[in-house]
C-alpha cells in the first residue's frame, strides 16, 4: 500500500475515533445535565462516584477505538487473527509500545496514526466529564 493510502486511511481513522469519542464526551455531559442531582457534585463521595462513573464511560469509549483500528488491520490484511490486531491496536492506542508485535512494511504507517489519535482524544478540551463543579469544589 503506497504511504498516501497509508496516510489518507490512518488519517480517516483518527478522524472517526475523535469523533466518536466526543460523542461519547457529549452523552457524558447530557447524562450529567438531566440526571445528576447539583448536591451529588458537592460531596466527597458524589464527586468519586462522578469520577468513576465517566472513567469507566470514556475507557469503553477508547475500548471502542481500539476495536476499530483492530478490525482496520484485519481488513487491510496487516493481521489474519483478531487477538494480535486488538492486542496491537491496544498497545498503539495505549502508547505502550512494546514492540513485540509490529506491522508489516505495507501498512506500518498506520501504527503512528493509532497512537496519533489515543493523544488528539487525550487533548480534548473535556468539561471534566461528569465533574462540572468539581474543580470548584471544597475538598477541606
Amino acid at each position: 500500500m503506497s504511504i498516501v493510502a497509508q496516510l489518507a486511511i490512518g488519517t480517516v481513522t483518527v478522524a472517526l475515533t475523535i469523533i466518536m469519542q466526543a460523542c461519547f464526551a457529549a452523552i457524558a455531559f447530557s447524562v450529567d445535565d438531566r440526571f445528576t442531582p447539583p448536591r451529588t457534585r458537592t460531596t466527597r463521595f458524589g464527586a468519586t462516584l462522578l469520577l468513576a462513573a465517566s472513567t469507566i464511560w470514556m475507557l469503553l469509549a477508547i475500548t471502542l477505538a481500539a476495536w476499530i483500528w483492530a478490525g482496520l488491520f484485519i481488513v487491510l490484511g496487516a493481521f489474519e487473527a483478531l487477538e494480535p490486531a486488538l492486542y496491537f491496536a491496544t498497545v498503539s492506542l495505549t502508547t505502550l509500545g512494546f514492540g513485540d508485535v509490529i506491522l508489516s512494511q505495507d501498512v506500518r504507517l498506520l501504527s503512528p496514526k493509532a497512537d496519533v489519535g489515543s493523544r488528539a482524544s487525550e487533548r480534548c478540551p473535556y468539561r471534566t466529564i461528569g465533574l462540572v463543579g468539581l474543580t470548584e469544589m471544597d475538598w477541606a
